[in-house]
């Protein structure tokens, strides 16, 4: 029979990167918050991205 889910089981090791990933997380996350008079009301669902050709 499988284990149940546990917090402990959820994580097996540290990702070596994982201090980059979150910092531009929180960068991207940052870009989508919307200001009305200095005070944050929101965030928009999604961003625009330049398209790669």
């Amino acid at each position: 029979m499988a284990e149940r889910f546990s917090q402990k089981n959820l994580r097996v090791r540290p990702s070596s990167d994982e201090d980059k990933i979150v910092t531009k997380a929180k960068e991207h996350f940052e870009k989508t918050l919307v200001e009305i008079s200095g005070e944050i009301v929101g965030s928009v669902a999604a961003l625009e991205h330049p398209q790669k050709i």
